[in-house]
């Protein structure tokens, strides 16, 4: 395992040109959990981006939370879609809103499906991610979420981030690229992890 704590390679722009095609094909797989209609959340990273402009050019009468700047951007220009945009303090790369400034939205909020991601996750700490001020605002995400689906490339498994935000018996299902190790795939099917790849 291999403690991550350094942002300055985290950048959206630096992030967004990593493992290209495991996110598309992840960011596919995670578009035929979404229904009709219904809410979801998308959170502010480069594979929910790839999700929200795919879902920006369908016919789905959907609710979208979400913190993520590109993603309430590029969601906008659907008229079927209402996006429910979280404010707060805008992040150093201006591609997220970070804090609970504005968490007080989610208590008003039932989110169906969250789709949730982070710079790296194991068994034992889950899902972390390297800003504790846009973890805070994760893990109420997760805690108004009725399912959470986590979007976890194959380069982020064994990883540990600054801060845990989604603990794995949280989890309803892990989707990943092909990539991923057999021995990774048998270690969450051994703890009764649904883990798609």
């Amino acid at each position: 395992i291999f403690p991550i704590n350094d942002d300055n390679n985290y950048s959206f722009i630096s992030r967004e040109k990593k493992c290209i095609d495991e996110k598309e094909y992840i960011a596919q797989k995670a578009l035929s959990y979404i229904t009709e209609r219904g809410s979801i959340y998308l959170d502010s990273g480069t594979t929910a981006l790839i999700m929200a402009k795919k879902l920006a050019t369908m016919q789905k009468k959907l609710v979208v939370v979400t913190h993520g700047i590109h993603i309430m951007s590029a969601l906008i220009t659907n008229p079927a879609i209402t996006v429910i945009f979280v404010g707060g303090i805008v992040g150093k790369d201006a591609a997220y809103i970070e804090g609970t400034l504005g968490a007080g939205i989610f208590d008003n909020l039932n989110i169906d499906l969250a789709f949730v991601s982070g710079y790296g996750m194991t068994i034992n700490s889950g899902i972390t991610d390297f800003n504790p001020y846009e973890v805070e605002l994760k893990r109420i995400v997760v805690k108004h979420s009725h399912k959470i689906i986590a979007l976890i490339d194959s380069s982020k498994f064994d990883v540990v981030s600054t801060a845990s935000f989604c603990p794995t018996d949280n989890i309803d299902s892990i989707i990943t690229d092909s990539k991923v190790s057999p021995d990774i795939i048998q270690e969450y099917q051994n703890k009764n992890i649904n883990i798609i790849y």
